[in-house]
């Protein structure tokens, strides 16, 4: 995934996060072989060295699901977890976001109780 956050005009930094470790990696004209990481081909940016049966013909840029710890949920990133517990409770992420507000008001409020 690529991230710019703040202004940014003409800007040519990018910013890697692994979706594993969450390791990151910045910087100007930064491309994912600098940073070693990969993309998927379902999308998911990770460290290579989380690669799966890697070998001499490792290819970055036709990384395989079956290659990828995220699509093989060894290492589901937090958004599918989020998205598993939504459907297993069949919850929708408005409601829970209202329940959550409603119940506690704060951040604060919150951790008291869930940590």
């Amino acid at each position: 995934m690529k991230i710019r956050s703040g202004f940014v005009s003409n800007s040519s930094s990018s910013s890697y996060i692994c979706e594993v470790c969450g390791h990151d990696e910045s910087g100007y004209d930064i491309g994912l072989e600098y940073a070693e990481m990969s993309e998927c081909t379902r999308g998911h940016i990770i460290c290579d060295s989380h690669i799966k049966d890697r070998d001499e013909n490792f290819d970055r840029h036709n990384l395989c699901s079956l290659s990828c710890p995220c699509c093989q949920l060894d290492s589901p990133p937090d958004y599918m977890i989020i998205d598993y517990l939504l459907y297993k409770y069949g919850k929708k992420l408005d409601e829970v976001k209202k329940e959550i507000k409603s119940t506690f008001g704060t951040a604060d409020e919150m951790y008291k109780i869930i940590k």
